[in-house]
């Protein structure tokens, strides 16, 4: 599975796990590739990871989505999720 953007690391722990529980139920193997174009929040993301003792199924991807791209090439990547907002809190705050 593939994130684009982790944020803080909520979906990427919630996900991994959930995944990593399926595969190990079914028998397979699974990965989880995390990608965050913020080096601060790709850090982030790999504490939660850490904390989550989720080191060994997902990779965090630090840097632009389209220059890293390249990584998933030739890996199984059977579902993409891109959950992206957007939310303007100082203009809400004057």
């Amino acid at each position: 599975m593939a994130e684009i953007g982790a944020y803080t690391g909520y979906s990427t722990v919630r996900f991994a796990s959930k995944q990593r529980d399926t595969a190990e139920a079914a028998g397979i193997e699974s990965h989880y590739y995390s990608f965050e174009f913020s080096p601060e929040f790709a850090t982030r993301v790999r504490e939660m990871v850490n904390f989550a003792g989720l080191d060994e199924q997902v990779t965090v991807i630090e840097g632009a989505f389209s220059d890293q791209l390249r990584i998933l090439k030739g890996k199984p990547v059977d579902v993409s999720i891109l959950c992206a907002s957007y939310s303007d809190q100082q203009s809400k705050t004057k």
